[in-house]
C-alpha cells in the first residue's frame, strides 16, 4: 500500500510542450529500488541551452538530492538532472504499491504515473508539429516485468526496463507496469530451515549408529 502523501514533491508530471518542441530529444527516466525509493532523471538534448530550458529541467526534478550536469554531443548540448527520493509515492502523479505476502517468496511492485503535457497558446506551426514531437519515458522496476501489465501497450522491454516513445499529440498518458522480485529475506529463511533440517537428520543418523551394538 502507498504511504501517506505528506510533503509531496511537486514533480510536475507536467511536461512543457515548448520544451519538447525545442529539444532534439527528451527522456524521463524513473528507477524504482527494492525498498520503494526511486531515482528520477530528466535528460534533454538541445542545440541551444537557453535559460528557459535549464529552468524547466530544474522544475521537473525538484527537491530530493538533485544533481545536474551537461556535456557536448556533436553540435548539440546534453543537459541532465537527477534526484533521489526515499519514497516514490512522494512524487506527484506517481503511485507505487509494494505487495508482500507471508506465504509468497516474491514481492510485487506496481507503478502508475500520470503524465500530462502542458500546452500554452500554440502557433499554427507548433500545432502542426505536436503529433510528430516525441519524447521517451523509461521505467526500471526490480525483478521480472509482467508484459501484460504494461500500458500504453506499445513499449519495448530490455531486462528490467520498459521504454515508451510517446507523442505530444496527446495531452495525457497513464503509465502502468508491474514486476515481481525474489524476496531475499524469504530465501535466507528457507535456506536456514533447510540447513537446520539437514543438521537434525545428520544428528539422528549419528545417534542411531552409536546406539546399534556391533555384531560379532
Amino acid at each position: 500500500m502507498p504511504v501517506g502523501r505528506k510533503n509531496v514533491v511537486p514533480l510536475t508530471a507536467l511536461l512543457p510542450f515548448l520544451l519538447l518542441f525545442t529539444a532534439d530529444d527528451l527522456t524521463v527516466y524513473t528507477q524504482v529500488e527494492g525498498d520503494g525509493s526511486c531515482l528520477r532523471k530528466v535528460q534533454v538534448t538541445t542545440p541551444v541551452a537557453t535559460r528557459y530550458v535549464r529552468r524547466r529541467i530544474e522544475a521537473l526534478v525538484p527537491g530530493g538530492d538533485p544533481r545536474s550536469g551537461s556535456f557536448v554531443r556533436g553540435r548539440s548540448l546534453v543537459l541532465w538532472r537527477d534526484g533521489r527520493y526515499a519514497d516514490a509515492n512522494r512524487l506527484d502523479g506517481v503511485e507505487l504499491r509494494v505487495e508482500r505476502s507471508l506465504f509468497s517468496p516474491r514481492v510485487r511492485y506496481a507503478l502508475t504515473e500520470n503524465l500530462q503535457i502542458d500546452f500554452p497558446r500554440l502557433t499554427k506551426k507548433e500545432q502542426a508539429a505536436a503529433p510528430e514531437t516525441t519524447f521517451q519515458y523509461r521505467l526500471r522496476l526490480p525483478g521480472t516485468i509482467d508484459e501484460n501489465s504494461i500500458q500504453p501497450a506499445l513499449a519495448t522491454i530490455e531486462g528490467h526496463t520498459v521504454t515508451w516513445k510517446l507523442s505530444a499529440g496527446k495531452e495525457q498518458y497513464k503509465i502502468t507496469a508491474t514486476s515481481s522480485a525474489l524476496r531475499y529475506d524469504y530465501l535466507a529463511l528457507a535456506i536456514w530451515i533447510m540447513l537446520a533440517a539437514v543438521w537434525v537428520v545428520v544428528r539422528l543418523i549419528l545417534q542411531h549408529r552409536f546406539r546399534v551394538p556391533a555384531t560379532i
